[in-house]
């Protein structure tokens, strides 16, 4: 249905845990074009991996997050 997670999911590979590094860089010209945005211009920059139950990666993916696309929600608990 479009999901890499249900796809795991049912193929019974579902991650447990993921590793996320988000940080803060200026856009250079060959990502400010395709963005629509000025160069030099915030952007936030997203590492994620995945990882299965044995440690094995799943999925890493690396994101270029414009600030007025995306609003992050970090919810911590113990």
């Amino acid at each position: 249905d479009g999901s890499l997670y249900l796809h795991l999911a049912r193929s019974g590979l579902a991650p447990v845990r993921a590793v996320q590094h988000i940080r803060a860089v200026n856009a250079e010209a060959a990502l400010a074009a395709p963005l629509g945005i000025a160069i030099g211009a915030a952007l936030l920059w997203v590492s994620r991996t995945a990882y299965l139950p044995d440690g094995v990666a799943v999925e890493h993916t690396q994101s270029y997050c414009r600030s007025d696309y995306y609003d992050f929600v970090a919810e911590l608990k113990t």
